[in-house]
């Protein structure tokens, strides 16, 4: 690759109070494989903190650096900055909520969650109201049918880039790319990965994600990313690793026990 990048894990989850030390040791190893030479910040965690996840207040709070970490504020209210050394980690909130349509909607760099259970069209509006992005990321079986057909044709009918596409870690290595991702591709809309990590997994913040060209301002992060995905000629490249058939297999069993013992 020429030129600068900078790696962007678009779906972060720290599913229990305390664990965004894990996360940033997480993120911190796997940027440094991805940008050795980072020409601003190290990498970029978007937050997307399901109900009652509290991981970026506390972060942002007086006192709550995890250990061997120090975190500043930029000049936006819905960022901070971690540093350990000379690594330096953007960390941006940011929430997940259920649409009407059972649809998982990222509200990407805000601090106002949208309320679960709105038709997907409206809160998409809501999310681009407080100058965040909204992004549909794919799930196991979460695009199939009715869902599926309700993700294509918002991609067709909105504005351009008012939505964007997710893909994540959990998906395997023989499951195809869905056919709306080509459908986004051909309207300049990209498609953000991230890792999207299982209650109860192993922090793997940063070891999938998309690099974004440039240097990221840790002044006003949110913004630059924004301004960035705003441009039709910009592309996203996807770094890291998909789902192994055996871990695919173990990460849906894990989530069925949990759901079958009344959690996530």
């Amino acid at each position: 690759m020429s030129g600068s990048v900078t790696p962007v894990d678009w779906h972060v989850h720290a599913h229990r109070p305390g664990e965004m030390g894990a996360v940033l040791d997480s993120a911190a190893a796997a940027f440094a494989r991805v940008n050795p030479r980072p020409a601003s910040v190290l990498g970029v965690l978007m937050l997307t903190e399901m109900p009652g996840a509290t991981a970026f207040a506390e972060l942002a709070a007086p006192g709550g650096e995890p250990a061997g970490w120090s975190v500043r504020a930029t000049e936006e209210d819905v960022s901070v900055v971690a540093s350990r050394g000379s690594d330096e980690i953007v960390v941006i909130g940011g929430f997940q909520v259920t649409s009407a349509e059972r649809l998982e909607v990222l509200a990407l760099g805000t601090r106002v969650r949208p309320e679960d259970g709105q038709p997907a069209e409206r809160v998409i509006a809501e999310v681009a109201g407080h100058g965040a992005l909204a992004v549909l990321p794919w799930g196991v079986g979460k695009w199939l049918g009715a869902r599926g057909a309700a993700v294509a044709d918002l991609v067709k009918r909105l504005p351009p880039r008012a939505v964007f596409l997710g893909d994540n870690a959990a998906r395997p290595v023989f499951w195809p790319e869905p056919a709306v991702f080509r459908v986004a591709a051909e309207q300049g809309i990209a498609v953000l990965p991230g890792t999207d990590t299982l209650p109860g997994a192993p922090p793997a913040a940063g070891a999938f994600g998309g690099l974004v060209p440039g240097a990221v301002d840790p002044r006003r992060p949110r913004e630059a990313l924004r301004r960035v995905l705003m441009d039709p000629a910009v592309s996203v490249t996807p770094y890291g690793s998909l789902a192994s058939p055996l871990g695919f297999v173990r990460d849906q069993a894990m989530l069925r026990l949990r759901r079958l013992g009344g959690r996530r």
